[in-house]
């Protein structure tokens, strides 16, 4: 069950979604990359993990609401792990659709028992959930919560210089100056799932340091 909410909210780090749209996916796709990695490039990653929400916090016109909003998070890892195979894992383990049409919330409840309900946690239970898993001490204003997955890699973009059209992007957010919704297209993801593997990328090879000052964030790395 951890697995499975853990997993969850690395897909909401990577692909820089809201509880509200966990619990808004109706379909999940998985497409890995069927390469080697030695035929792959360093910054590539082995996949991605979209999902397809309906009825989106964002979305401000009734057809946008009836559109699925594509949010795709690349298979990328700052700790070398393959954390996605342990989370579809955890998910067959626990007969949670791996799949397609989702049944149940991607951050669902378990009752007394373990099992699974079509309930979904809110946002103020995966703010707790996380700061229990890394050891931060819940507070009355609390710094690490659930809105900090969807920051945290638009922060990175930021320091990293990253075009602010890309970013939007990658946020999910709507250019108030556009006549087209490119946020709802899949094929406007695609510079900016490559902004986002260069920048994660070049956190891994340890030429930028996000959480430097200003004059120490991209560094030589060392031999």
């Amino acid at each position: 069950q951890d697995r499975a909410i853990l997993g969850a909210i690395l897909v909401m780090i990577f692909g820089c979604a809201r509880v509200s749209d966990m619990a808004r996916a109706v379909k999940l796709l998985i497409d890995r990359d069927n390469r080697d990695m030695d035929d792959r490039g360093p910054h590539e990653p082995a996949g991605y993990i979209e999902l397809g929400i309906l009825g989106n916090k964002g979305a401000r016109r009734d057809t946008h609401r009836r559109m699925l909003l594509p949010v795709v998070a690349p298979m990328l890892t700052l700790s070398q792990s393959p954390w996605w195979d342990s989370w579809l894992e955890a998910r067959m383990a626990l007969e949670l659709d791996a799949a397609y049409n989702l049944d149940h919330p991607l951050l669902c409840r378990f009752d007394s028992n373990g099992v699974a309900t079509k309930s979904s946690m809110g946002a103020s239970e995966v703010g707790a959930f996380i700061r229990e898993v890394v050891g931060e001490p819940s507070q009355r204003r609390n710094l690490l919560r659930s809105h900090s997955c969807k920051t945290t890699v638009l922060s990175w973009l930021a320091k990293f210089g990253t075009p602010m059209p890309v970013r939007r992007i990658v946020g999910h957010h709507l250019d108030p100056a556009a006549k087209s919704a490119e946020t709802y297209s899949r094929d406007s993801m695609s510079p900016a799932l490559r902004a986002v593997a260069e920048v994660i990328g070049s956190i891994n090879c340890g030429t930028f340091a996000p959480d430097s000052t200003r004059s120490g964030r991209f560094l030589v790395p060392r031999h």
